[in-house]
């Protein structure tokens, strides 16, 4: 049987082993030792800072919600998803 295929990228909260900017906003400046999220694409590291991160996983938390939602009332229905 094939293995469960997951949507979401590998993402990890790192510790930042030396400053810099955040990739989704160059003013919030992520310290040398500071929490970040550390998201792979295309084989590189991206690092975010924790505000920027909450907010984004909130977000897509919700999309994410949504959508399953939006299947369960189309099985419901009928509807073929």
């Amino acid at each position: 049987m094939a293995r469960p295929r997951s949507l979401i990228v590998s993402m990890e909260w790192t510790q930042a082993g030396r400053a810099h900017d955040c990739r989704n906003n160059k003013d919030h400046r992520v310290e040398k030792g500071q929490w970040r999220l550390t998201v792979r694409s295309d084989g590189n590291d991206h690092h975010y800072c924790v505000r920027c991160a909450k907010t984004f996983l909130a977000a897509d938390i919700q999309r994410l919600q949504g959508l399953l939602e939006q299947a369960e009332r189309e099985v419901i229905s009928g509807v073929a998803v």
